[in-house]
């Protein structure tokens, strides 16, 4: 026995036992690998470059906007774990990190049985650092204890935390310390994620995605040449959506199938109906797969809010749609589309209260929805529209030219076209009807001559199958109309003729009237002037006896055009300024400007410039402040010829420049090319040849081909 005295003090972290013995021999078990360098294998991966210069100057050390965690969302299939991984690496080649990298996938979007806890998550990142399994706690807070302790002694290292559904099921697993810094993947907005910094990922741009089909293609065969056909890897990618997953899928589709061309897998996915079951490669890489991982983390309220706003045919929809098809209040309608955007199912669109969905989720969320649902929520979006459209117009049932009706109709123009297109598909001919006759002013107010006929011609079907033959004859005048302005002058008369016996039957005499009305504007068109007058001063007669005020206005209207082109300026200029005063007793200010404008004309014919350029002005300022613009470009190309004629050359190209700028905007070719045109006369004038060659050909280049 030894005097030496027992000493009992142990230093040191100790797990487990405290064993005290005279001596003892250890044999510590053999050291337990360390996985820092847990990352999967690259993949293809294009684009991105401003997402991964954000992540770049975060995760570089000493960076300015460092934060522990940057949290990467978006929709199913964006390229989330994608961007990160490839983040991720960089940063590893870097240097940035040397302590390593640990990825783990919490699946938190997978049956709740297989979802990986916090807990779970950390007994797998502690293993990668090296501690065995026997001294790993068996409670979660201690091991989120010991995997702190653990990083504090470590040098930098980054965590990578993919497919995240929730802040609960990652808080465990952040560092007690900025030094490290982890990189989470989630479908939803992880807002409630103290201490963490927002990346909301959107879809490819076009360019990206075509080259990520290409490289798919590429790495099966660096020989395969399918992709020199551009037009139908980009229709491929459009179809696609330009979402990552379902390029990637579109690519293994062709990879599959050498002989299998491009344009051959195009044409399968244009059928909407089959879309979602061609992006499907075996059941391993599918759309429709991923997105229904989303789908069933919603609530019920949430799930059936989804499938009613995929109903909407537009490119997006306001709240107080998404309310209305649901049946339910704006409120309880604005807390479901918010639920949808934290999981990314819905994004915010480019103006204020509307909302947007990706095309392939649309279809997905679509296909859901099932009779006796689909149709009642059907039958509650047309009547929505419709309800709208007709608080657009007024008693008369002509449009109300208030700023805000326009603004509202021209937010909501492509849907009102769409619309129209759903109640035709699913049989709703009196929806269709009312649709059509309510847009016709606002259509031809914008010019937008192509979807007016289109939607004419379905509610003209529509109207004959119900035998309404008011709503026949009246679209059949509005046809007419419209294939005047488009020069389809045979078409255009015999839609009117077809009207009149109509009218007749009915005893509409204004419907019969505005019938001759617009015959008249016709033969005035096509060199037959006193048809035309002998059709407008009927017309004037029925509506004076009917009372018809905007009717009788514009007879007075077409027949002073008439006399001015007979060159009667005295009595054209008599009959436009009794027109104005019909128009100013009713405060129709469009109405009022069209009849400056003429004026204007007149008064130019006459040599009354100053007279002529004043009542042009006063137009503009109409024009600008009812948001016409095809009336502001109208005016101002008048007032630009009346500036050259009046020897004022370098006026007119400015306003001629002017239209032009306009048009443009507008998408307008037939007018553009008038516009350019008058341009090229002014050029001419100057003296300066070279432009004026440069507007005529771009005239002709820009002229639709359909115009005869």
């Amino acid at each position: 026995m030894t005097d030496d005295p027992v000493r009992n003090a142990v230093v040191g972290n100790v797990l487990g036992n405290v064993v005290q013995v005279g001596s003892a021999t250890l044999v510590p078990p053999e050291a337990r690998p360390v996985a820092v360098a847990g990352l999967p294998p690259p993949a293809v991966f294009v684009g991105r470059e401003a997402e991964l210069a954000r992540l770049g100057d975060a995760l570089r050390p000493g960076a300015p906007e460092a934060v522990l965690v940057w949290s990467i969302g978006g929709l199913p299939g964006v390229g989330k774990t994608a961007l990160a991984v490839f983040a991720a690496r960089r940063a590893i080649e870097a240097g940035w990190f040397p302590g390593g990298v640990v990825m783990t996938d919490l699946r938190g979007y997978d049956d709740p049985q297989l979802r990986v806890t916090a807990s779970t998550a950390l007994a797998s990142l502690l293993g990668a650092l090296g501690v065995a399994g026997g001294h790993i706690p068996p409670g979660a807070e201690d091991r989120a204890r010991l995997w702190r302790s653990i990083l504090a002694d470590r040098e930098r290292m980054l965590v990578l935390a993919d497919n995240v559904s929730d802040p609960d099921q990652v808080l465990p697993l952040l560092p007690g310390t900025t030094r490290h810094q982890v990189l989470i993947t989630s479908r939803h907005r992880l807002a409630g994620l103290d201490h963490a910094r927002l990346l909301d990922l959107d879809v490819l741009d076009q360019g990206d995605a075509v080259r990520m089909l290409a490289e798919v293609l590429r790495m099966g065969d660096p020989q395969d040449t399918r992709t020199h056909d551009l037009a139908a890897c980009e229709r491929v990618a459009r179809l696609c959506g330009r979402l990552p997953l379902a390029v990637r899928v579109a690519a293994a589709l062709l990879v599959a199938e050498p002989e299998r061309s491009v344009p051959d897998l195009a044409e399968a996915l244009a059928d909407e109906r089959n879309r979602l079951r061609e992006l499907d490669h075996g059941g391993s890489l599918a759309v429709r797969a991923a997105f229904d991982l989303s789908y069933r983390q919603l609530s019920t309220g949430q799930a059936e809010l989804l499938r009613l706003a995929a109903l909407d045919p537009g490119p997006d929809v306001g709240t107080d749609t998404v309310a209305a098809i649901a049946g339910t209040d704006r409120a309880t309608a604005l807390r479901g589309i918010r639920a949808l955007r934290a999981a990314h199912l819905v994004q915010p669109a480019q103006q204020p209260d509307r909302w947007r969905m990706h095309d392939l989720v649309k279809l997905y969320a679509a296909e859901k929805a099932a009779d006796p649902e689909r149709g009642a929520a059907i039958t509650r979006l047309l009547d929505h529209y419709l309800g709208l459209v007709r608080d657009s117009l007024d008693q008369e049932r002509y449009l109300r030219h208030e700023a805000e009706v326009i603004r509202w109709l021209d937010t909501e123009r492509a849907n009102l076209v769409a619309i129209t297109d759903l109640a035709r598909a699913e049989n709703h001919p009196r929806h269709l009807v009312g649709l059509a006759l309510g847009l016709n002013e606002y259509l031809a107010f914008r010019r937008l001559w192509t979807e007016r006929i289109a939607v004419q011609y379905a509610a003209l079907s529509a109207a004959r199958s119900l035998d309404d033959v008011a709503a026949e004859a009246q679209l059949l005048v509005d046809l007419g109309y419209a294939h005047r302005w488009n020069r389809f002058f045979e078409d255009a008369v015999n839609h009117l003729r077809d009207a009149l016996p109509l009218f007749r039957s009915l005893g509409d005499r204004v419907g019969f009237g505005t019938a001759l009305n617009r015959l008249g504007e016709l033969y005035r068109e096509t060199g037959r002037p006193g048809w035309a007058m002998a059709c407008h001063r009927w017309a004037r007669d029925l509506f004076r006896a009917a009372g018809d005020v905007q009717g009788h206005f514009s007879t007075l209207h077409n027949m002073a055009v008439l006399h001015r082109q007979q060159h009667n300026h005295d009595r054209a200029l008599a009959l436009h300024l009794e027109a104005m005063a019909l128009v100013r007793e009713l405060h129709l200010p469009l109405l009022e400007g069209r009849t400056l404008d003429h004026l204007g004309l007149t008064y130019r014919e006459m040599g009354r410039f100053d007279d002529a350029i004043e009542h042009h002005r006063q137009n503009l300022r109409i024009a600008q402040e009812a948001q016409d613009h095809h009336g502001y470009a109208r005016t101002m190309t008048n007032l630009a010829v009346t500036y050259r004629v009046a020897g004022r050359p370098a006026e007119a190209v400015d306003c001629h420049l002017r239209v032009v700028h306009v048009l443009r905007g507008l998408g307008a070719r037939g007018e553009l090319a008038t516009a350019l045109r008058e341009l090229a006369s002014t050029y001419r004038e100057l003296g300066q040849d070279d432009e004026a060659a440069r507007c005529s050909l771009e005239a002709d280049r820009t002229d639709p081909a359909d115009r005869p």
